[in-house]
């Protein structure tokens, strides 16, 4: 498990402005499409879960952040890159499949 440290914190560090875009693009979107006289992001459900997600980005970004910095000053982060490499990759699935769900729910409103 030594091995492979820093290639694990750059596969989360990829990871993290194609979330940010996601859920940006995601937000324009929701902003922009109306839904029963008022946008789909004045719905209270899209509003929170695009926070969410949003908040769990900033908290594996935190975590990056943690696990770069003690890399940095020469400690061992197996541990750290293993937990933020995971965190990354699970949050990569949920945040594309929760973007997902609000683009495809604003049209199958009128199926």
């Amino acid at each position: 498990m030594l091995q492979f440290q820093d290639e694990r914190l750059v596969a989360a560090a990829v990871l993290l402005e194609p979330l940010q875009r996601c859920i940006a693009l995601t937000a324009k979107y929701a902003s922009e499409r109306k839904l029963f006289g008022s946008t789909v992001l004045d719905q209270q459900t899209v509003h929170f879960t695009l926070a969410e997600l949003q908040s769990e980005v900033e908290a594996v970004r935190a975590l990056l952040y943690r696990a770069v910095l003690s890399r940095l000053n020469g400690d061992d982060v197996t541990l750290l890159a293993s937990m933020t490499k995971l965190k990354a990759g699970r949050l990569a699935r949920v945040v594309t499949d929760s973007c997902l769900q609000v683009r495809l729910s604003s049209v199958a409103q009128f199926s």
